[in-house]
């Protein structure tokens, strides 16, 4: 068995098949677009396509692929090619490409559909210092047993040129409570996790994110300018941001900060505990920056 390694790639012919694609002229208005944010990403020969939450479609070379049910086919679990099932929208590609983005926002968990919220901070969208420049993110797992660990936010500053992991949990996620006689919440040993492998696999993580921005603007570089530098340093510890919750929460969510930071401290884990009420609004590049481990 060959040792693994952490890559981002997306062969040359993928890019001229997707490029050829009627869906593709669809996804890179979206792309481009502030009201309705389409977020792509590149994975191992495959590009994900995001949207509220949820992957929408993805391109492989097989062609663009989709959960079934986002594609209206009740009668059959997973995901199927949309080629199969255009003709149930009379070959209209924009009928179906409207059909997927409903059924997918229909199944959007609210964790994840709070998180989309970022894609404004897209790197595709503006020039701003900070930008978003992945989302779910799956590395290999340096824990036995389990198989890969899964970042759930990747913001990139241009000026500094350094990447920082972000782990987003709502206020009612059971991670970060404490149940039983655990005196930790799981979270802590998660973000230990996290920080073990972003250490032991920084420098090709930074590789195949270099690799990823001169993939990505080769895909899009025609309909979109990419202005985005090569990363050169990766935080090595893992910001938590915990969020969604109201102003009645703010007792709730200062305990629960407190027992995590005093777990962090007493088990030597360096990481940063962030907090937003809403994702919607008020974020801005100031807060982005206040997510960046110094």
């Amino acid at each position: 068995m060959s040792e693994y390694k952490f890559e981002k790639y997306f062969s040359d012919k993928l890019i001229d098949n997707l490029k050829s694609n009627e869906l593709f002229k669809l996804l890179v208005c979206d792309i481009k677009s502030k009201k309705i944010k389409i977020f792509p990403a590149i994975r191992k020969n495959e590009m994900h396509f995001y949207y509220k939450g949820r992957r929408l479609v993805k391109f492989t070379k097989d062609g663009f692929i989709a959960n079934a049910k986002y594609l209206g086919v009740e009668n059959k679990k997973g995901d199927m090619n949309i080629e199969t099932a255009i003709k149930n929208y009379n070959n209209n590609y924009s009928d179906l490409y409207k059909s997927l983005k409903r059924n997918a926002e229909v199944y959007s968990e609210d964790e994840s559909k709070n998180v989309s919220n970022l894609y404004r901070f897209s790197y595709f969208l503006n020039n701003d210092e900070i930008v978003l420049l992945d989302i779910e993110m799956s590395i290999k797992s340096l824990q036995a047993g389990k198989k890969s660990d899964r970042f759930d936010v990747i913001l990139y500053n241009r000026t500094t040129k350094t990447i920082q992991v972000i782990e987003t949990k709502t206020l009612k996620n059971k991670e970060i409570k404490l149940h039983g006689n655990k005196k930790c919440p799981d979270v802590v040993n998660q973000i230990c996790r996290y920080n073990q492998n972003i250490k032991e696999r920084k420098d090709e993580i930074l590789q195949a994110y270099s690799k990823c921005i001169d993939l990505m603007k080769k895909t899009f570089g025609s309909h979109i300018k990419i202005d985005l530098d090569k990363p050169e340093k990766i935080n090595e510890s893992v910001t938590l941001l915990i969020f969604d919750y109201k102003n009645n929460d703010r007792e709730k969510l200062n305990k629960i900060t407190d027992i995590i930071n005093k777990c962090l401290r007493e088990k030597n884990i360096k990481s940063k505990v962030c907090n937003k009420g809403d994702m919607k609004t008020k974020i801005n590049q100031r807060t982005l920056e206040t997510w960046f481990l110094k």
